[in-house]
């Protein structure tokens, strides 16, 4: 009977003990990744898995993403975080995006820059090559106007949407691919969005809700269409379902707008 106790005894210590070297072994931070949704710069991938402070050997159980992401955006200060992601046994990796100028508002003489974090960049006397950033359009009330300071008010409609527009954007494409293909997005009609391509058709949305998926459903149309869908016409998002008509509804319901 005592031998059979020692025995239980010993295989309970037994346990725990190939508990604890796992734990400490093969749950173990060992490889730490970064992933940029908008740009390819290895250096920067390079920066920012330095700066997650994380140390191999770490449990991967005890990582907190929340301290973690804080460490890395006070430290890399061009970037925001999407998410850290914990990816059993041993790795773990940073998801995340690059602050690009992306918008441009003009508002009172003066052109507002705005990156992929809905904040000023900068204000600028003249506009930027069209090439190189993407015209918004937009009656809302400016938060303050001032550099770093978000757009617009951060409980506001105009912020919502834009931030969900941005979102998508980064998402979809490189930065310099996304600026070249659109030439404008206009916000101004309550409820509708219209997102005017360089090559001459317009992304027509309706209804805000669930813009983001609308966004990049659009987008995708837009990619799959031939030359001559690209080039002239309107493609009309609503929830799940897309049309296309030959004419430029843009014209016609924001020509009061012009």
């Amino acid at each position: 009977m005592r031998n059979k106790k020692l025995i239980i005894i010993f295989s309970v210590i037994c346990v725990l003990t190939l508990l604890v070297v796992l734990n400490s072994v093969v749950f173990s931070v060992q490889h730490i990744d970064a992933y940029c949704y908008n740009a390819d710069d290895r250096a920067l991938e390079s920066t920012v898995v330095s700066a997650t402070g994380l140390k191999k050997g770490k449990s991967i159980f005890t990582v907190n993403e929340e301290k973690v992401i804080a460490t890395i955006e006070s430290n890399v200060t061009n970037i925001r975080v999407r998410n850290i992601e914990r990816k059993f046994p041993n790795r773990v990796c940073v998801n995340y995006v690059k602050i690009f100028p992306y918008l441009q508002l003009y508002r009172d003489g003066k052109y507002y820059v705005c990156g992929n974090d809905a904040r000023i960049m900068e204000m600028r006397d003249e506009a930027m090559d069209a090439q190189t950033i993407i015209e918004l359009k937009s009656d809302a009330t400016l938060a303050g106007g001032q550099k770093g300071e978000a757009l617009f008010p951060t409980d506001s409609a105009a912020h919502k949407t834009v931030t969900e527009i941005l979102g998508a954007l980064e998402q979809i494409q490189y930065h310099n691919e996304i600026v070249e293909l659109i030439r404008f997005i206009d916000i101004r009609k309550d409820g509708f969005a219209y997102v005017k391509m360089d090559a001459g058709v317009t992304i027509k949305i309706i209804g805000m809700d669930g813009l983001f998926d609308k966004v990049v459903f659009g987008m995708s149309i837009y990619v799959r269409s031939d030359d001559a869908h690209k080039k002239a016409g309107t493609i009309t998002v609503s929830g799940g379902t897309n049309t296309y008509t030959p004419e430029d509804l843009y014209q016609k319901e924001m020509g009061n707008y012009q």
